[in-house]
């Protein structure tokens, strides 16, 4: 599929969507030089580091549903924190946006929220799992599906 957007066309999206859009362009396709004569076209790029995959996208990519539901392993040391047994914060789901909500922020990227519930840095796509079909998967593998 082949999108053309003119500057006008640019200029009527909100600064959050551009922000997005620029942010997806720069992960995914390398842009050829503004300055030479001819049209700026993306092409795929092959070195792009598929951990910039958001939640939203598996959403978009029909691999995850509204609904489904969201679970974020705890760190030995936060379960130690928290005083608890349990390994995962379960009563998550995938919002009706693609996101994840959490103490009434949304997240879009896995690892900002495993770092918001265990309090420490982490790759969110090793701590995050979601329920499919009846199965736990990580969304890791989730993301494998997106080819």
């Amino acid at each position: 599929m082949y999108y053309l957007l003119q500057d006008e066309d640019l200029e009527k999206m909100s600064e959050p969507l551009k922000t997005l859009l620029r942010e997806y362009l720069a992960e995914n396709f390398d842009l050829k030089d503004k300055n030479s004569d001819k049209d700026t076209v993306p092409t795929k790029n092959k070195k792009a580091n598929r951990t910039h995959i958001r939640f939203s996208y598996l959403f978009d990519a029909g691999i995850t549903k509204a609904g489904m539901p969201v679970r974020v392993q705890l760190t030995k040391e936060r379960r130690k924190q928290l005083g608890c047994e349990r390994n995962f914060i379960n009563g998550l789901e995938i919002s009706r946006n693609g996101t994840v909500i959490y103490q009434g922020q949304e997240y879009d990227k896995v690892s900002p929220l495993a770092e918001a519930i265990n309090n420490c840095p982490l790759n969110g796509w090793q701590y995050i799992e979601i329920k499919k079909n009846g199965d736990w998967i990580k969304i890791d593998n989730l993301r494998q599906q997106m080819g």
